[in-house]
């Protein structure tokens, strides 16, 4: 919290708790304003915030505090309930967003605006004004994107939102608490010649542990992990302990053995991550081509150029490349035959429609994708078969070589994987 607002709301906040009372937030997001900056300077700017000044200075309640933040404005009024506040967030969005005439010239504004009450029913009466801060400034930066996706501008926080981001900032914390704890480790899913049931590589899958709540999946720990950061500690904690590994799988399955794990998108934007990658091998002295970089479909689409350099950065370290989640976006031949791939992975929501339709219009595009990617010189591999109809759909209508799934083995510790046999049932075996 800046000094500015915790010398307002702090005093505000020890007052309304002492004699019941409450207050309302409500701030003006200047990131657009921001914005407008690189394009037409500070004057045009502070002209723009002036006028908002005196719009303020017209519509605000008495025993209003409006203090000057690093995002814009924050305002705490005090007896005023958060409906009060979101009215006024429509008046003051009415009046501000739109047109500013401005030497002749119109500039088009637009302001985000978040109100909340302190302590009120969103929060209850044991929270700080501290945490309260945290956690709508939280609030803040994801109605931004919603902005950004809806246009919606006024927005007025739930008891459920807030319980929500209250559940995401204790995550954060536990977080790292238990990544000093040493409760995220690292499982793997094996990988198998689809006719003959030989283990020929592994998936990587991050695991929580957590001290609180068990297991948590990465399907709720990574998006928090990438909106905080802390996704720049996970992965080279990741990517070293997967070149620690490969050895033993070398020396258990095979030197072909291959470990693919996967890359976030915002470590893709990073230029240390080939060089993080490429410590951890000379480290441990992986051989080439036996750790495997995945990217989505979706991220080649939204960040073409940085996932481009990347790729052939990782090619040029050893390090094999491979794109998950084919079929689900936009991509085209044309992109496989121009990006460094070694591998092409069958989305599941493929492979799972095969259990209906084992002979049909699915298990046809299916196979359509496999010869594709074999056609560009690429190992195809289909992820999720859960079933034997899956698995022989697979092998007999789609043509396709490797595959993982929980029908041949879950996720599992390294200790687990390396007790396997050299083969798994497969559905040619049964």
């Amino acid at each position: 919290m800046s000094q500015r607002i915790a010398e307002a709301a702090y005093p505000l906040a020890d007052y309304c708790l002492k004699n019941g009372k409450h207050f309302a937030v409500l701030t003006i997001s200047y990131r657009e304003i921001y914005a407008m900056l690189r394009v037409f300077g500070p004057r045009i700017v502070t002209q723009i915030h002036l006028r908002v000044v005196e719009v303020l200075r017209q519509e605000l309640p008495s025993h209003c505090f409006v203090v000057a933040a690093q995002g814009g404005l924050v305002l705490l009024m005090q007896d005023v309930n958060r409906e009060e506040a979101f009215q006024l967030a429509i008046r003051l969005e009415s009046i501000l967003c739109g047109s500013f005439r401005i030497d002749g010239f119109d500039y088009g504004v637009n302001f985000i605006f978040s109100t909340g009450e302190f302590p009120g029913h969103t929060t209850g009466t044991d929270i700080s004004i501290a945490e309260f801060h945290r956690l709508f400034t939280l609030y803040e930066d994801e109605n931004y994107e919603l902005y950004k996706d809806t246009g919606t501008r006024v927005f007025s926080i739930t008891k459920e939102r807030f319980e929500s981001l209250s559940r995401v900032h204790e995550l954060d914390r536990l977080m790292r608490n238990d990544f000093a704890a040493g409760r995220f480790v690292m499982h793997y899913q094996p990988r198998v010649e689809l006719t003959t049931g030989k283990i020929v590589g592994a998936e990587a899958l991050m695991r929580w542990d957590s001290s609180k709540d068990g297991m948590i999946s990465p399907g709720v720990f990574i998006p928090i992990a990438e909106k905080n950061g802390f996704i720049h500690t996970l992965t080279p904690h990741a990517v070293r302990s997967v070149a620690r590994d490969v050895g033993r799988f070398c020396a258990a399955f095979g030197q072909d053995f291959t470990v693919g794990a996967n890359l976030s998108g915002i470590c893709i934007r990073s230029p240390n991550i080939v060089p993080i990658i490429k410590e951890c091998l000379d480290e441990f002295g992986a051989p080439r081509g036996s750790l495997e970089i995945e990217i989505t479909e979706s991220q080649l689409i939204d960040q073409r150029r940085f996932v481009m350099d990347r790729l052939e950065e990782l090619r040029e370290a050893g390090v094999a490349t491979a794109l998950d989640d084919f079929g689900t976006g936009f991509s085209s031949l044309h992109v496989l035959t121009h990006i460094p791939l070694d591998y092409l992975k069958l989305d599941r929501s493929f492979v799972s429609l095969l259990s209906d339709d084992p002979t049909g219009k699915h298990a046809a595009i299916a196979r359509s994708i496999s010869e594709m990617g074999k056609a560009c010189g690429l190992q195809v591999i289909a992820e999720g078969m859960e079933t034997e109809t899956e698995v022989r759909a697979l092998i007999e209508k789609v043509g396709c070589p490797l595959g993982q799934g929980f029908f041949f083995a879950r996720p599992m510790p390294l200790e687990d994987f390396l007790a396997l046999p050299e083969c798994l049932p497969t559905a040619s075996k049964h």
